[in-house]
C-alpha cells in the first residue's frame, strides 16, 4: 500500500543514473561544512537528479534540492575515469535557486 500524497505535495522525484561513482575527501574536512551543510544532504542532491554543468576542465557543479527544501550547490572534481570527488558545498544564491527553479528541478 502506498502512501496518498495531497493536491499541492510536489511530484515524487525519481532517481537517475548519471553520476556512477561517488569519492569522499581524504579526511581533511569538506569545504562548506563551516555553513551547515552534512554529507547526508550532499548525497541526497546527488542522488535525485540534480542539473549537471562542466566548465571544460576537471569540475562539474551539481544543482539541486534536498527533500526539505533546502538548494545546494555540490562542487565536485574528477577523481578518475568514472568518479567524481566532493569537494565543495554550499546554499545556492536566490539568483542560482531561481535558475533552478525555472530548469523544473
Amino acid at each position: 500500500m502506498t502512501a496518498r500524497r495531497g493536491p499541492g505535495a510536489p511530484p515524487r522525484r525519481q532517481p537517475r543514473r548519471r553520476i556512477s561513482r561517488l569519492r569522499w575527501g581524504d579526511g581533511t574536512g569538506l569545504r562548506g561544512s563551516r555553513q551547515g551543510v552534512k554529507s547526508a544532504e550532499i548525497e541526497e542532491v546527488l542522488r535525485w537528479d540534480p542539473y549537471l554543468r562542466s566548465d571544460g576542465s576537471s569540475r562539474v557543479l551539481a544543482y539541486g534540492a534536498t527533500s526539505h527544501g533546502r538548494f545546494l550547490l555540490v562542487v565536485l572534481r574528477r577523481a578518475g575515469p568514472r568518479d567524481l570527488r566532493v569537494v565543495a558545498a554550499r546554499d545556492m544564491t536566490d539568483r542560482e535557486r531561481d535558475a533552478t527553479r525555472a530548469l523544473g528541478r
